[in-house]
């Protein structure tokens, strides 16, 4: 007997039987009853079942309409700062540090960061950021992080995010997308849970009727 078989042998012995046989039903089911899920509850709207999910997570959430949008992201910042933004988005005035060319080391300095959500995902509360609408930086440095997320934008499940990419990239994928749900939190470390280790601590979201 070769080595091989040897070993295969002694293998064979110790699993012993092995597995029982799958156990399968008399008769297949062709067409199983659809349970929906609860929230896919039509009496409550899609952005409403976001903000809850998202408040629940320790979000807080400012509505606003898109003529008010700047007065609601102010409120969100309380008077904190320096306030660190995408350049491509952010105002050409103010006191806002515009990233990348601020450079890092002024970026770093920042207590809050403003950032465009490219979609919501309303069973989860999730935010959706992408390196198209703002650098990975914005959203991850400050302790503070402001979400400006449209309710048009807001969808019930991720795979509504991932079938609809051509319309939100129609040149391509980003290079990074980002499923944001809640503050920063981390269980690591002797199992105790700590917010804000590996990114903001704090969010919020600014939520623009633009339905």
């Amino acid at each position: 007997m070769t080595s091989r078989a040897v070993f295969l042998d002694r293998l064979r012995s110790a699993i012993g039987a092995g597995a029982p046989e799958p156990h399968r039903p008399l008769a297949p089911v062709d067409h199983p009853p659809q349970v929906e899920p609860r929230w896919l509850d039509a009496d409550i709207p899609m952005v409403e079942r976001w903000a809850r999910a998202f408040s629940v997570l320790g979000g807080h959430v400012h509505r606003t309409t898109e003529a008010e949008l700047a007065s609601a992201i102010a409120v969100a910042l309380a008077g904190r700062g320096p306030v660190l933004v995408d350049e491509r988005l952010g105002p050409a005035d103010g006191p806002w540090l515009r990233w990348p060319s601020c450079g890092l080391e002024v970026a770093a300095t920042a207590h809050c960061g403003v950032v465009e959500a490219t979609a919501a995902i309303a069973v989860t509360g999730t935010l959706v950021v992408d390196t198209n609408r703002s650098g990975r930086l914005v959203s991850l440095l400050p302790p503070v992080a402001v979400f400006v997320v449209r309710s048009s934008s807001v969808v019930p499940l991720t795979g509504d995010v991932l079938r609809s990419h051509g319309e939100r990239w129609p040149g391509g994928p980003p290079t990074n997308v980002v499923l944001i749900t809640g503050p920063s939190r981390s269980g690591d470390i002797e199992m105790s849970l700590v917010v804000g280790v590996h990114g903001p601590g704090e969010v919020h979201a600014v939520l623009v009727d633009d339905r």
